[in-house]
């Protein structure tokens, strides 16, 4: 579940609920309990446990909260902010799961990720399930490459792959072009009336001063609305 984008920092916020079947857990309404040995590794960015979850058996299974790197792996031409509204970013959720035997040694366990997300404030968010190799280019793909066989075995061996696009939303992208548009007018505007009191086209009266006064101070505050 992506809850929040950083765009600044190109980082996301994603709590990923880890919900083994019914015969190795006894499902909750947001949490289970374990009947097995359970490993679980996420990929995270400054994650206490570096990524590694374990739940021994009866241990209650909750929401890992972690940060995910957007290292663009769709290779977005306008992943930075200096394109705003129309930047957008993307990354990758990766998790994997096994089960610890008696012998301490970690079995693959089959997975499947039910990727979903509430409404990021903001972003518009979609989701794609994915595999490592859906990523080579046609010309370097290897021939007959078998992709469907390739995610099949992904996730039979306890790997899910999940690729993120975060854009912009609609109501974003309208308000930061009015902005834009009321700071280049009141700017236009300033540098009119600053050009036609130095031609002594019309006289610098205390109503005008004050007005061009308000503006020019308006304009930082409108300004900073936006980012960079």
């Amino acid at each position: 579940q992506i809850t929040s984008f950083d765009a600044e920092r190109q980082q996301a916020k994603v709590t990923a609920y880890v919900w083994p079947s019914p015969d190795i857990a006894t499902p909750f309404s947001s949490s289970t309990i374990t009947d097995i040995n359970l490993s679980v590794f996420v990929d995270e960015v400054g994650g206490g446990n570096g990524g590694m979850y374990d739940y021994p058996i009866g241990s209650a299974i909750g929401g890992i909260e972690m940060n995910v790197d957007a290292t663009n792996p769709y290779d977005l031409s306008r992943s930075i902010d200096s394109f705003y509204p129309f930047d957008q970013y993307s990354f990758t959720l990766y998790t994997q799961v096994g089960e610890i035997n008696d012998e301490e040694e970690l079995v693959e366990i089959p997975a499947f990720e039910d990727s979903y997300t509430t409404a990021v404030p903001g972003f518009q968010v979609e989701l794609a399930k994915e595999h490592d190799e859906s990523f080579y280019s046609e010309d370097g793909r290897p021939e007959g490459f078998p992709l469907v066989e390739s995610a099949i075995e992904q996730r039979m061996g306890g790997l899910t792959m999940t690729t993120v696009i975060v854009k912009r939303s609609f109501a974003v992208q309208m308000i930061a072009l009015l902005v834009a548009i009321f700071c280049l007018i009141i700017a236009f505007t300033l540098c009119y009336m600053t050009i036609e009191i130095v031609r002594r086209n019309r006289p610098p009266s205390m109503q005008v001063l004050v007005w061009a006064a308000a503006n020019a101070l308006g304009l930082i505050s409108v300004r900073s609305l936006l980012p960079g």
